[in-house]
């Protein structure tokens, strides 16, 4: 082969190399990116060390532990919060997070049970009252004005007053 062409042939052979490089980098860098995007709150909040749940009123309270599919503020737990259903302020000054392996409902239920006297704050408002029941889609309270139903995809977190 002629020795201009040998030199044409390496250049294209160079550039070829170089290019499949930056794919494999870009594709790399996509994948990284694509796994951080798909990483759900729970573990974004454990990774950080902690967070702050941030209530609509404007109180703050240290994340003690994370559940399947709520937050605990406390030990043992007195606030509870559905995922998304508040905001988080990551990198709380306590210890990180545990991980739980129950419910928002299982917990709820479990309060029910005890006949526990909570505030629930729910997008509708804020109310207090004994917690009777909780149900696959609603909490009932027994309230002073009698008894209470909330649907629970509007709850934003229960706090546990005292026992009743």
């Amino acid at each position: 082969m002629d020795a201009e062409l040998e030199k044409v042939v390496a250049r294209l052979e160079a550039r070829f190399e170089a290019a499949l490089a930056r794919d494999d980098d870009e594709a790399a860098a996509d994948l990284a990116v694509s796994f951080a995007a798909d990483e759900p709150l729970s573990i974004s909040i454990r990774k950080a060390g902690g967070g702050l749940l941030q209530l609509p009123a404007g109180e703050q309270h240290e994340v003690s532990a994370v559940g399947v599919d709520y937050l605990a503020c406390g030990h043992p737990a007195w606030l509870i919060s559905p995922i998304g259903a508040v905001s988080v302020l990551l990198g709380g000054e306590g210890d990180p997070p545990s991980e739980l392996p129950d419910t928002f409902r299982q917990v709820a239920r479990r309060w029910a049970r005890e006949r526990r006297f909570v505030d629930v704050t729910a997008t509708i408002g804020e109310t207090r009252g004994l917690l009777m029941r909780v149900s696959p889609d609603h909490l009932e309270l027994r309230g002073v004005a009698g008894l209470l139903l909330v649907p629970l995809q509007l709850v934003t977190s229960i706090r546990l007053v005292r026992e009743g």
